[in-house]
C-alpha cells in the first residue's frame, strides 16, 4: 500500500465517523483545519508528515451522538488503535521509527 492509498483509507474512515456525529455540525471541517495546522507544524518540527496527518485525521473520531464530547479522547484513541491494527504497514512503520 502506498502512502497515498493509506492516507485515502484513513481519510475515508475518519470522514465517515465525523459526519455521523450530528450534535455539533462541522466536525469534518474542524478536522480539516487541524490537519492543515498539524502539517505546517510537522514541517517546522521536522516530524513525519504522514504520521502527523493520520493523527490529525483521527484525533476526534471518538465524538459520537451517544456520548458527545465526554471522554472522546479515550474513545478516539481506542477507535484509532483498533482501526490501525488492521493496517499492518502503518504499525510496522510506527514500530520501526
Amino acid at each position: 500500500m502506498t502512502d497515498k492509498e493509506l492516507l485515502a483509507r484513513v481519510e475515508e474512515y475518519a470522514k465517515k465517523l465525523c459526519e455521523q456525529y450530528t450534535q455539533v455540525p462541522g466536525l469534518w471541517a474542524h478536522t480539516q483545519m487541524v490537519r492543515e495546522c498539524a502539517l505546517k507544524l510537522a514541517g517546522i518540527e521536522k516530524a513525519d508528515p504522514l504520521m502527523v496527518e493520520i493523527a490529525a485525521l483521527l484525533h476526534d473520531i471518538g465524538k459520537d451522538n451517544e456520548h458527545g464530547r465526554q471522554d472522546h479522547a479515550v474513545r478516539s484513541h481506542d477507535r484509532s488503535e483498533q482501526y490501525l491494527k488492521n493496517i499492518d504497514w502503518l504499525l510496522k512503520k510506527l514500530n520501526s521509527g
